[in-house]
């Protein structure tokens, strides 16, 4: 563990983040150990994790828009200076990269959902994902009330009243009204007899049309507003307003937080249709700039819109954390019936069509192919009804085909492909769940992230005005989390999981342990065996120095032997030399 806390020189680049990359089986191993037990708490070490601000050298509010830089990060760019490099480069984003990769996808699947990751990704998201998250939503709400008001209020044009207590019809996007245009005249005759008479005549005035009367187009644009019973007049520039920071928030998103990736997903398509649509809507494209009228082309731009703005309501679900994984398995069914289910379905469908329009054309239900078909598709979800059948075969000439294709769509299409819908449905529903959690916990990760971002850019520029340190060691970048026993089943938190990992650690310590005593015993041994080793060393040098001096005395007492043989030769040839002289005497 100490190994992971060095810094590999000038160009930082943590252990850790290359253990996921490289050898993401020992970075599982490292997040084990960084999940510990003390009495009854559960200890999350996070300074791996989230390493983004561990690093003391360095100021937490320093990013790419600090241009006070120190020369010696210079080279330290790629990781430190850079919050959008500093995110791209946090280790849960090696995780998410290495997750979409083929190759090491299912380990890096098994970090995401390790319970450190878990605990780390819970913590922040309840410490400031939620809060910004709800706040988004609530403004998302306001605009989608708002709109929503403003469409159900409206008259729509196509509406055709002949009552007399309506003023106008609305045909054709052309708003009209009977007005009766009235004129003095005065006739004299020659005995100076003059008479006032009145002439009236009845027209009709339509909004889309040019008039040259401006007096009759203002009389029924007031005619017209004062029937009206809609908001939208009042609340038109509010919602422009909200479109255009709709619209705005999605530049941003654009430029600062996905790039080219933001094309990649379609619901910012879905997001940008209604923002644009709505504009549309509100706007006034006709001379009656204080009426509630809107032509043909905008109303259904307004149902679009709407339609759609309820829609992508569900987006915003995909980020909560149990709401959102019922909308991604949701996504997912649906994608799967449209790619596998749905080609056959369509056949199908098209084929009984077909086959009801040649036998029951003189009804209006199968006039023509295109009636037929959304006919069967009805029939094929609400059932055919064996009455409502008869009433179509009956007294019919080709009854006997009828009949065979009817019972062909009972055994097909209300039976087979019912129930082959809600098997697709329910098939590996559990496989479904668990990539849906993941994704789950991956759209929360970029959205924390992101808005770490945000708020350390916010504390380049307000770190003289509040405190906003405290607030990001306090909310991000906090090291450790301690858990009550009690308490970790409450947090929702994987509790079978985190008991494993300390079961695991606790059998892992246990064999350290021994594997520690063993190593102190032959530690000791070799101790005892250096020791024995130096004496036997000794003990040789003396008995060597002992033979040494042996040996050298031996040496001079061979030599003192050679000497006194000498002598003795020289004395037995003197004594010889003395016994011939003596014999010679004698003689």
């Amino acid at each position: 563990m100490e190994l992971l806390r060095n810094n590999t020189g000038r160009k930082y680049r943590p252990p850790f983040r290359a253990l996921i990359e490289k050898m993401p089986e020992i970075a599982k191993d490292v997040m084990d150990k960084c999940i510990t037990r003390k009495e009854n708490r559960i200890i999350f070490n996070y300074e791996f994790l989230d390493d983004t601000f561990y690093q003391e050298s360095r100021p937490l509010d320093q990013d790419d828009y600090d241009r006070t830089r120190r020369t010696s990060d210079r080279e330290d760019e790629e990781h430190t200076n850079s919050m959008t490099r500093r995110n791209d480069n946090h280790p849960l984003k090696h995780m998410i990269k290495g997750r979409r990769t083929e190759s090491d996808g299912e380990i890096h699947h098994q970090l995401l959902d390790h319970p450190l990751v878990k605990a780390l990704v819970r913590r922040k998201w309840n410490d400031i994902g939620v809060k910004f998250h709800v706040l988004n939503l609530a403004l998302y709400m306001i605009y989608l009330v708002v709109l929503t008001v403003c469409v159900c209020t409206t008259v729509p044009p196509y509406i055709n009243s002949q009552s007399p207590n309506n003023l106008f019809t609305y045909l054709n996007t052309t708003v009209c009204q009977n007005v009766t245009l009235c004129q003095n005249e005065t006739s004299c005759q020659n005995g100076n007899t003059c008479k006032n008479t009145t002439k009236c005549l009845d027209t009709t005035t339509c909004l889309n049309k040019t008039t040259t009367e401006a007096a009759v187009t203002k009389m029924a644009c007031h005619s017209f507003e004062s029937q009206r019973m809609s908001v939208i007049v009042d609340l038109q520039y509010f919602v422009i307003a909200l479109s255009f920071i709709m619209i705005l928030k999605e530049i941003y998103q654009l430029v600062r937080v996905y790039g080219r990736e933001y094309f990649k997903q379609k619901e910012n398509y879905v997001e940008l249709a209604v923002y644009i649509f709505s504009v549309l809507f509100v706007v006034n494209v006709t001379e009656c700039e204080h009426t509630d009228y809107r032509t043909e082309w905008q109303w259904a731009l307004g149902t679009l819109s709407v339609f759609m703005a309820w829609i992508n309501l569900l987006v915003f679900g995909k980020k909560f954390e149990h709401l959102g994984i019922y909308v991604m398995m949701l996504w997912s069914i649906i994608k799967t019936f449209l790619v596998n289910v749905f080609p056959i379905i369509a056949v199908l469908v098209v084929a009984f069509s077909i086959a009801f329009t040649c036998v029951h054309q003189d009804q209006m239900k199968f006039a023509n192919v295109w009636h037929s078909l959304l006919t069967t598709s009805s029939l094929m979800i609400s059932g055919f009804d064996y009455d409502e059948f008869l009433s179509l075969a009956n007294y019919h000439d080709i009854a006997s085909v009828s009949y065979i294709i009817y019972s062909l769509f009972q055994l097909l299409m209300t039976i087979v492909i019912i129930n082959l819908m809600v098997g697709v449905a329910v098939e590996n529903v559990q496989e479904i769940h668990k990539d849906a959690s993941a994704t789950n916990t991956v759209l929360q990760i970029e959205y924390i992230l992101e808005l770490e971002r945000m708020i350390c850019l916010i504390s380049t520029k307000l770190k003289n005005i509040c405190k906003i340190k405290e607030f990001m060691e306090r909310f991000i970048s906090k090291q450790k989390e301690e858990i009550e026993l009690t308490q970790l089943q409450s947090t929702r938190l994987p509790v079978q999981q985190i008991m494993a990992v300390l079961d695991k650690n606790k059998a892992e310590n246990e064999q350290d342990g021994i594997l520690e005593r063993i190593n102190q015993i032959e530690m000791t041994m070799t101790k005892k065996l250096n020791t024995i080793g130096k004496q036997m060393t000794e003990i040789n040098f003396m008995i060597e120095r002992q033979l040494t001096l042996l040996n050298s005395t031996t040496k001079d007492t061979n030599e003192r032997m050679s000497t006194v043989e000498t002598r003795l030769i020289e004395l037995n040839s003197t004594t010889k030399e003395t016994n011939e002289s003596i014999n010679t005497v004698e003689t």
